[in-house]
């Protein structure tokens, strides 16, 4: 499955996008996404100058605001790539 990583807002106000193919199945996802919900519930909030969102690529339906701080430690591979990958949005 394609997944996309946006990244807006911050002083500069550009938004940021990456996409990569990942291994993830529809299950897998709906973890995911499910888990990064719970942690937010749990954790105390943060103002990030960043907002962020996931989605499967070209599916509006399933975009996400997230907040990375809520982000599994399983899935820090996969972020990480995905950060690594943010350039300017077209």
């Amino acid at each position: 499955m394609q997944i996309t990583l946006t990244q807006s807002g911050g002083l500069a106000g550009k938004k940021l996008t990456a996409s990569l193919n990942s291994t993830l199945t529809d299950k897998e996802w709906k973890i995911l996404i499910d888990t990064i919900k719970a942690n937010v519930a749990e954790k105390s909030k943060k103002r990030d100058a960043f907002s962020y969102t996931l989605q499967k690529k070209e599916e509006e339906a399933t975009k996400t605001s997230i907040d990375i701080s809520a982000i599994p430690a399983a899935y820090d591979d996969l972020f990480k790539k995905l950060f690594d990958g943010l350039e300017p949005a077209q």
